[in-house]
Formats: C-alpha cells, structure tokens, sequence
C-alpha cells in the first residue's frame, strides 16, 4: 500500500473516532440524569398563583436533581439529604421561580412558593368606536363613562389568562356619519393596530364599519345599532348580542307581546297605531319590521306609517297629521334631536297623545334630561329598563345595584340602556380573552363563536352567537317613565316581560295618557 492511501486510511479511522465520540457525547447529555436516592429530611410547600391567589396544579418542582410536580391542589414534597440546593419551579405561562435552600439537618422544611403568570401581551387593545360629536354624541359620552367604569375593575388584576395584562381602551369618534366612521375604523385597525372593535350606536354607521372589520379579520362586537342588515351577510368577524329590529317587531307584535300585554292592562282592543319614524337605516329596518310582524300577528289594527327626515328643521307637519288621525297608540324612532323636536311640537300643538312609546331616542339621558317630567306615564322600549335583571345575575361578581351604585358615586347618574349595554358587552370581552388566552384574531373569533354566558343584565338568560353572529335569545324590555323620588330624576321602570317587570309597576300603565298638564303628580316611584 502506497503511503498516500495509508495516510487516506488513517485520515478516514479519525474521522470515524471523532464521529462517534460526538455521538457518544450527545447521548451521554440527552439521557436524564438519574435521581438521587431518597434522603432523611423533607422540603415541601405549595405553589400558588401570585395574581388569584389559587393552587398551580402540575407545576415541575425540581431540588437539582430530585424532581416532583404539584397535585391538584397545589402541594408538593421531595425526601432529599442534607445540603445546599436551587429549588426551581416551573410551568407554562408562568415566569421560573428559583430560590436557595439549606438544608442542614434531618427534618422537615416548608417553601411555599408564589408563581408569577408570564405576560403574553402587554396590553389589549380595545377600540371604542363610538359618535362623540354630532347628534349621537350624547350616546358616546355615555357608554364611555360605563367601559372606563368597568375596565378600572378589570384592570385591578388584568387578564389572567394572558399573564394580568390590562386593556387598554382606545377612542374613535365617528361624528356621527358613515364616512367619518368607516375612517375612523380604519384607522384603529391599522394604526392603533386593535384587537377587537366594540360600537357604534347608529345602524347606519355599523353597516359599512363591520364592512371595514371584515375586510381585515379583527372581531366587531355590535353592542347598540339594530339594523337586520348587520348580521345578515355572511360575515365571519361580526357578533350582536342586543335584539336587532325584526326582534322589535316580533316583540311588539306577537301573541303575549307587548301590544298584548297592554291591551290586557287597559282592557282595551287597540285599533289604530302610528309609527313616527325618521329616515335613518335603523328606523327604517324597525319600520319594516314592525309592518311586518303587524301583518302576520295583527292585521286587525289599523297602521300607519309616517316617515321624517333627519335630520328634522320642524315636524308641525308630521305632527298636525298624527294629531287629526288620534291614534290608540303613537310609537316614534328616532334619535335625540328627532325626538326632542317631536315632543316640543305635540306640545306646541296642543296634541295629547293616548299612548306614546318611543324608541332609541326614548332612552337617552339627554332627551329625558331635556324633556323631564313631559314623559311621565309614557313608555320606552329598548333593550333595558331600569329593574330588569335576570335573577342571580352578576358581572365581575357583582350586582347590577352594586354597579349601579359605582355608577352613581363617580358619576352622579344613573345607568341607563346604552350603559348597561356597554357594561354587559364588556363583561362578555373580558370573559372571551380568560377563556382564550390569546389576542389572535382567530382565537378571539372562536372564543364569540363557543361562548354562552349569564354574566350580563340583560332580560334574556344567555348571551351567545348563532352561525350570523346574532344573539337568537336577545329580546327588549320596555318600561315606563316615573319620577324616581330617591334620585330625583325622570327613568323608565320594567313592564316587560312579566318575569323581569318591576312588581306592581302595571298600576302606573294608565290608559289614555293624562293631558301634559295633569301628569306630573301620578308617576312616583317608589310608591
């Protein structure tokens, strides 16, 4: 053999031996270290979440190189000898804990050691898309006062499931139009770069919003607009838990509805119903759909459209026309400005309405404000009256008159529709990213998609989405006005349904209306 191929030969035996020494090392590093043999003396403890409080269950508690993991309810207990050790304790989504020990004698030591969730995500960005300006202003001041409300009580220990981060609420004023909306929807999508939309109050402006949302996957929660439109074009990232306005009229309409309910009060047959509507697209669908359910429960009443424009200089028109018709009842939508004009000309012309029930408008802290001890004996219908909550309810484990108390106390107001709206929306938030654990779109979208919950104080019993992303159990809950004499303010109690009505509040619901002069001295409540 010449020397060039021995020295190919002894090149080729080296590489071989340098091989498999790696291979040696590797497995020798990769195989567990064996643990030692028990010894005399005993450490144990628990290990216990640092943000609730709770037991962590599976958590690997490692004494170099004696190992345990923690039982359901949080303890653990290694046999070790005598010495100086590094007790580390892990789990996913927490932060290591490590701490020195010394363990000089035969016995028995206790650590108890606190874990600190790991923070997933700094904060979670929450846009407010809301009119505050223009004339729904009113509207976005007031579900502002209620999230910030709401957030504060969150934020006291963040979101656990995503190691306590807080949220973090970021505003967008749609002015109260479309095309102010829709950039302001842009605007929080890819500047503010948030995490989920909540909003906006008009019908109008949600249409083409939950369009931009769409467009780019970040969820849209609808917690005010009715517009049926909304969640009935196929979209994937937009969730309602309110009734939309065909649940307006099935409500109004149906067998044991509303109409029923104070036909069976005044012991009367009502004959004739007009609706006042302006032309904004959420009057318009609660006009169609209060037609329609008209027609399938109730042809026997005689209705009567009358549409305005919005917004309105002057109903004396309008007004005039409802006054020679006199009907059995006179409902109006419409928004504050609307609704303000509305009642300043019934009294401007000397008409009396039987019964007025007002919508949307009919709510507002402002127009109530404006409009005071006018509305006395009148009805509003929307999604909640004050006295309304399902029995039991709770939202961050407390109830609605503790918020209600809260409220009053930073405030000096009482809550009213939009807020416990708001307030019941958040609570579903916050109950989505605990369950999720993440702000992934896709997550936070299956989180509204499989959730089903009571923490909320609305007057149906769950909130969850159908496939459209409508609440199916949603349903409103009209009330009427009466001078609360504990707060001195003008606020509409529970009618209906009866299992979320204020008990005996059907005495107040007198039929024909007293004269605007007269009403004042029969509507306090409490008796």
């Amino acid at each position: 053999m010449s020397r060039s191929a021995i020295t190919k030969v002894q090149a080729a035996i080296i590489a071989l031996i340098v091989i498999v020494a790696a291979i040696v090392v590797v497995v020798i590093t990769t195989l567990p270290t064996p643990t030692p043999p028990p010894g005399p003396a005993t450490i144990k403890g628990k290990v216990i979440d640092e943000l609730t409080g709770l037991p962590v269950a599976g958590a690997t508690v490692r004494c170099d190189g004696y190992m345990t993991s923690t039982a359901t309810d949080g303890t653990y207990s290694l046999s070790i000898k005598v010495g100086n050790y590094t007790l580390t304790v892990s789990k996913e989504k927490y932060e290591t804990e490590k701490l020195t020990v010394s363990i000089s004698e035969e016995k028995e030591y206790t650590f108890d050691i606190n874990l600190k969730r790991a923070l997933i995500v700094a904060e979670v960005k929450i846009g407010l898309l809301y009119p505050f300006t223009g004339a729904a202003g009113a509207f976005g001041e007031e579900a502002k006062r209620v999230y910030e409300l709401i957030v504060e009580e969150i934020n006291k220990k963040g979101i656990i499931s995503l190691g306590g981060a807080k949220i973090k609420l970021i505003y967008a004023d749609t002015e109260s139009m479309p095309d102010p909306g829709v950039a302001a929807a842009e605007r929080l999508i890819t500047v503010d770069k948030v995490h989920l939309i909540m909003g906006c109050v008009q019908s109008g402006v949600a249409v083409p919003t939950t369009a931009v949302a769409e467009k780019y996957g970040v969820p849209y929660y609808v917690v005010e607009p009715v517009a049926d439109i909304i969640t009935e074009r196929g979209f994937k990232w937009v969730f309602r838990h309110r009734a939309k306005a065909s649940y307006y009229g099935r409500d109004m309409w149906m067998p044991g509805g509303i109409i029923a309910y104070l036909e069976q009060v005044w012991g009367i047959k009502v004959k004739t119903f007009v609706h006042l509507f302006e032309d904004t697209e959420f009057a318009r669908s609660t006009e169609n759909a209060l037609k329609a359910y008209h027609d399938l429960y109730r042809p026997d009443v005689e209705y009567i459209s009358i549409c305005h424009p919005y917004p309105a200089v002057s109903l004396d028109v309008e007004i005039s026309k409802i006054k020679a018709i006199d009907p059995d009842i006179l409902l109006m939508t419409n928004y504050p400005p609307g609704g303000m004009l509305a009642i300043d000309t019934m009294i401007k012309l000397g008409y009396n309405p039987k019964m007025l029930i007002g919508f949307c408008s009919a709510v507002n802290p402002a127009f109530i404000e404006y409009c005071g001890k006018k509305l006395l004996g009148f009805i509003a219908c929307d999604t909640w009256s004050s006295g309304c909550t399902m029995p039991g309810a709770t939202i961050l484990g407390k109830t609605l008159d503790e918020w209600e108390r809260l409220h009053f106390e930073r405030y000096g107001l009482p809550l009213t529709t939009v807020g416990v709206e708001c307030l019941s929306a958040m609570s579903v938030v916050y109950e989505i990213l605990e369950k999720v654990g993440s702000v992934e779109p896709e997550a936070l979208r299956e989180g509204f998609r499989t959730i089903k919950t009571t923490h909320h104080f609305l007057p149906f019993e769950t909130v969850e989405f159908d496939e459209s992303g409508q609440n199916p159990n949603a349903r409103n809950n009209p009330g009427v006005y009466m001078w609360d004499k504990n707060l001195n303010k003008v606020r509409f109690f529970s009618i209906w349904p009866p299992e979320v009505a204020v008990p005996g509040i059907e005495k107040y619901l007198k039929y024909p209306a007293p004269s605007w002069e007269e009403r004042e001295k029969d509507y306090v409540w409490p008796p």
